[in-house]
């Protein structure tokens, strides 16, 4: 018995793929759990209840003005569990104004619309996490084009996924990976045959990303 497990054990670590897929997906249900994927309560925090906020005013009110969702208290409950602090444009003058219009921008908002619509909160997050994977997809199809040896492309994807900043923001209704994503998809359809020429346009893209909340 003890050599049949063995065995067993041997086989599936010399499948590193299939390692690194459960590995994955244990770590993508590890995730939405902490976010509060299967609990009852709402969990949102950060900047996550301002897009949620924009996507409904969006469905709703037909417009961006969020002064209806910030003064509804019941609506802001739906948004978190936590005091959601206003997070209002330069150019809305004061609390006073008729027009209140978040600093965010609306790209993310205007994505989960549908999402949100009919399948609420917990669908917006694992809609949004879904995609927020194909940039794993992504930079694999990439290694494979660049790179010919399959070990160095397991070793580009444990280095990705060792990443506290994909883990960190995957599942969370942010723009961050969807700018992750879009700009591999970029590279991987507009770059150059040389990796390394490729190295200018992903410095942009990271400092594109670091202002994605913006």
């Amino acid at each position: 018995m003890l050599k049949n497990s063995n065995s067993n054990i041997s086989i599936v670590l010399k499948n590193k793929w299939l390692v690194l897929i459960v590995f994955v997906l244990a770590m993508v249900f590890a995730n939405l759990y902490l976010k509060g994927i299967f609990s009852i309560y709402i969990y949102s925090s950060g900047d996550e209840p301002h897009y949620i906020m924009m996507s409904d005013s969006l469905i709703k009110d037909r417009d961006l003005n969020l002064r209806n969702q910030y003064e509804d208290k019941a609506a802001m409950s739906r948004y978190s569990t936590e005091k959601v602090f206003p997070h209002l444009s330069a150019s809305v003058n004061s609390v006073n104004s008729d027009s209140w219009y978040s600093i965010h921008t609306v790209g993310l908002p205007v994505l989960i619309m549908l999402p949100f619509k009919y399948l609420g909160l917990n669908g917006t997050r694992i809609f949004l996490t879904v995609l927020q994977l194909s940039s794993i997809v992504l930079f694999y199809i990439i290694l494979k084009k660049y790179l010919h040896d399959n070990r160095r492309i397991m070793l580009g994807l444990i280095l990705v996924l060792s990443c506290t900043f994909f883990w960190q923001n995957l599942s969370a209704i942010m723009p961050d990976l969807m700018m992750v994503a879009f700009f591999l998809a970029c590279i991987l359809f507009f770059g150059r045959k040389d990796l390394l020429s490729n190295l200018a346009f992903v410095a942009v893209g990271s400092f594109e990303i670091g202002r994605a909340h913006v």
